[in-house]
């Protein structure tokens, strides 16, 4: 089939014609006083859509375009929402019963069927779930009218959903990852992006059992979704239940990676945030922001209320910069880290594994050893006083979601930092508690267990306040978080980044799992660069990054028994990067174990990029073996 023959592109064609026919096709230019631009609807002469079996429908230019061209405008009315069922009253007076049920459990206890510390309005708002809903009849429509041959539906909704891919195309291009099929789950297992597609699941199944449903299958509702049977024989409960979780399954995969959230104000002034599906831009690849040189070409923005017959508030696509004969037009997916661009939109791109630096630094879940409870009865009773755990069952129990910009915050403050400052205050100039709130009370409990003497126990008990300690124990004990994550906790110490990165790329693999090995990449690369980071402070040798250092540290401590209790806790097992980090070792600035280059000179201190060697020279040029020459433009790694 070629591609003016696929359906898809065939039914855009259809939808553009139908809004030229409505609103005309051409772009007015506005003053600047008035905002960017207004039209009723617009798509540039020079760009058409083609179908391909990886990347879908897209758009592409047929011809060289320059930045800061207007390539598509949609009216605000032709975005699908909640407006969209004003039109139809049976629909309109479903969503009404729909939001009376989601209220009810949304404030009802649902310990017993939602994951702890997962609220229903955060994961799936009311919102959502009434334009899920509104998908679902859309998609239930144009089912019916395939089955009934009718290719004549004149309503422009109708003729968006046509644009739409089929439950199939959607989970053949990356979603099925949401489904967490059983080869996936082991290779995720106890990740922060199993906890998110975890999540995820759990609370889709769970708006299905429990509000779309049974409110959808009461009385005669669901022959309003259900194509009717043309066989005298009726469908049974558990027929009707199974084609509408398939129906709700497309909808929820569709609302997920189509929809933007869009400021709406009421009749009552009260704004709130709803989600909208423009269509065309809905079918737009992209990137997420940041995570690849050149990446997006095209910019999504709001439109003004110039023009009376114009969709103001619509979206306007233009132009970022040049783009050539034959190139797709893309836009940014915002900034996202890979386990939120996966929640998000079901797929991981390879970019955040080919990209340098700040690429692979994604949100972590930090989970702690049993041997870091309280050992005795003082800082027992130091962690009952703080509400922290007091046993080794209820420390195991402990899940720190780290995200990606607490990252960005401690690494930035640490490059910041003075060379010789006392212990306290380094710690107070890299202050957790603003940096990343989300570690402090991890960092609570592991001194108060492992790092304070008694007398700053009892003192920590008494005002909360943190008073000098060894910093070599406290990496010690945060070493060890992050080692039980990679060898306990995950999988991810049986393989390398390198070897998930070969099995990514096999032939004909699924989807589902180019995804779970490529986010195994990046949950691993994110923890060696926290463990990295965590070292780094502290004054600990970051063993893979620093082999020969954290050798030569081992050789000196095993030589000098007296000295070990200074750089470790004298009752905890002696940290030690697992093998999956060794293996790969490191960038010596960052801790990062893909693509690196070796130093040109001494061939053994590795770099991911030329800009850390560069920032990491004052430091390396006394262990490099080479002689010193300063760093410049044409300085390379090899």
């Amino acid at each position: 089939m070629t591609e003016e023959e696929d359906p898809r592109v065939q039914a855009c064609v259809a939808l553009v014609e139908a809004y030229t026919q409505k609103y005309g096709n051409s772009f007015i230019q506005l003053d600047a006083s008035d905002g960017p631009s207004s039209t009723n609807f617009y798509l540039d002469p020079a760009i058409e859509f083609r179908y391909s079996p990886q990347r879908g429908v897209g758009l592409y230019a047929m011809d060289d375009m320059e930045a800061s061209r207007p390539l598509l405008v949609i009216p605000k009315e032709e975005g699908i929402g909640i407006h969209t069922a004003n039109a139809n009253k049976k629909l309109k007076k479903l969503l009404h019963k729909m939001e009376m049920t989601y209220d009810s459990k949304a404030e009802s206890n649902l310990a017993d069927t939602i994951p702890p510390n997962v609220a229903l309005k955060e994961c799936f708002s009311c919102h959502e779930v009434k334009l899920l809903v509104i998908i679902m009849k859309g998609l239930a429509d144009a089912k019916q009218n395939d089955n009934n041959n009718n290719k004549d539906n004149n309503t422009l909704f109708h003729k968006v959903v046509q644009t739409w891919p089929s439950l199939d195309e959607l989970q053949q291009g990356g979603h099925s990852i949401w489904e967490l099929r059983p080869q996936v789950e082991p290779l995720l297992r106890g990740t922060n992006t199993y906890i998110f597609l975890h999540n995820k699941k759990t609370i889709d199944q769970f708006v299905f059992d429990h509000i779309i449903g049974p409110v959808i299958q009461k009385g005669e509702t669901s022959s309003f979704f259900l194509p009717s049977s043309s066989s005298q024989e009726q469908p049974g409960e558990s027929t009707k239940t199974k084609d509408l979780w398939t129906l709700f399954r497309h909808a929820s995969l569709l609302l997920r990676s189509r929809a933007h959230e869009e400021e709406v104000v009421s009749s009552t002034t009260i704004s709130h945030r709803e989600p909208v599906i423009y269509p065309i831009i809905d079918l737009l690849n992209g990137h997420p922001y940041g995570y690849q040189k050149d990446g997006h070409n095209a910019l999504m923005t709001t439109t003004t209320n110039g023009n009376k017959h114009s969709g103001g508030g619509g979206k306007l696509l233009m132009s970022t910069r040049p783009i050539a004969a034959g190139e797709e037009i893309t836009h940014s997916y915002g900034v996202h880290s890979a386990s939120s661009f996966i929640d998000r939109y079901g797929c991981c791109p390879a970019d955040y594994i080919t990209t340098n630096g700040r690429g692979l630094v994604d949100d972590i879940a930090l989970r702690v050893p049993g041997i870091l409870a309280p050992p005795d009865d003082l800082r027992t009773s130091v962690a009952r006083h703080y509400s922290l755990p007091t046993t080794p069952e209820e420390t195991e129990q402990m899940v720190f979601q780290v995200a990606q910009p607490h990252y960005d915050k401690v690494v930035a403050q640490l490059q910041t930092s003075t060379a010789v400052v006392s212990f306290e205050e380094q710690w107070h100039e890299v202050s957790f508690q603003k940096a990343c709130p989300p570690l402090s009370p991890l960092r609570d409990f592991l001194a108060i267990g492992h790092v304070f003497d008694d007398t700053e126990v009892k003192a920590f008990q008494k005002d909360g306040s943190f008073r000098s300690y060894s910093f070599f124990h406290m990496s010690h004990v945060f070493q060890l978080v992050i080692d039980h994550v990679l060898t306990q906790v995950t999988t991810l110490s049986t393989s390398t980044n390198e070897e998930d990165l070969v099995k990514s790329r096999e032939n004909n693999l699924p989807s589902d799992l180019v995804v779970a090995y490529r986010a195994r990449i990046c949950q691993r690369d994110a923890l060696a660069r926290w463990r990295h980071a965590f070292c780094w402070f502290f004054g600990f040798p970051s063993e893979h990054s620093e082999p020969a250092f954290g050798n030569l540290l081992w050789t000196f401590l095993k030589a000098n028994q007296v000295q070990r209790s200074l750089y470790f806790v004298p009752r905890l097992p002696e940290p030690r990067a697992p093998s999956c980090l060794i293996q790969s070792q490191g960038c010596r600035l960052c801790g990062r174990t893909l693509h690196l280059k070796s130093c040109s000179r001494c061939k053994r201190t590795k770099y991911c990029c030329a800009e850390h060697q560069k920032k990491d020279w004052k430091v390396h040029k006394k262990l490099c073996k080479e002689d010193y020459v300063q760093p410049n433009d044409e300085w390379r790694i090899q």
